[in-house]
């Protein structure tokens, strides 16, 4: 079993608090989370607006690691829910994270990459070594700042001893 973890990118706080609400309903209460201003990238400003911020979730329910693919799709459907003229408003990255590692679902194929689901990856974002978090050659810039990391390891450590 994993924790469910899920990155959710937003401009609109509103929107955001809204999807919250609809993912605590459809997988459980949100034990913890972090917030940060997203600004590590351009890349999904044109899409999604300026001043992305970004919440990382930690769902209490526990998950089969073989669900992520399944959650992947769910998410997926959610963000097209919320589309405005094709473009998303929200970006809903699900994951989950034990005491190795912390691994997200990606729609997008790639070498590093195992395919989990038609369509959907899985990706290493971080390992966790004697309750230490490791960077990869692929994790995300925002997953190797010392809030991002320090919050993971602190929910490794009370969820995994």
């Amino acid at each position: 079993m994993a924790k469910l973890v899920i990155g959710i990118m937003y401009s609109d706080r509103e929107l955001f608090e809204e999807v919250k609400k609809v993912l605590e309903g459809k997988f459980s209460k949100i034990e913890d989370f972090v917030s940060y201003d997203f600004n590590f990238t351009k890349y999904y400003e044109e899409e999604m607006g300026p001043n992305l911020k970004k919440d990382i979730l930690i769902f209490e329910q526990e998950v089969k690691e073989e669900q992520l693919a399944e959650i992947k799709k769910y998410t997926n459907s959610l963000e097209d829910n919320y589309r405005i003229s094709n473009n998303r408003k929200i970006n809903i990255d699900p994951g989950y994270l034990t005491k190795e590692e912390l691994i997200l679902a990606s729609n997008k194929k790639s070498n590093y990459k195992a395919e989990i689901g038609k369509n959907i990856y899985s990706h290493l974002i971080l390992r966790f070594e004697n309750g230490i978090c490791v960077n990869t050659t692929r994790t995300y810039p925002d997953y190797r700042t010392e809030k991002v990391q320090s919050f993971l390891t602190k929910i490794v450590k009370k969820n995994f001893r």
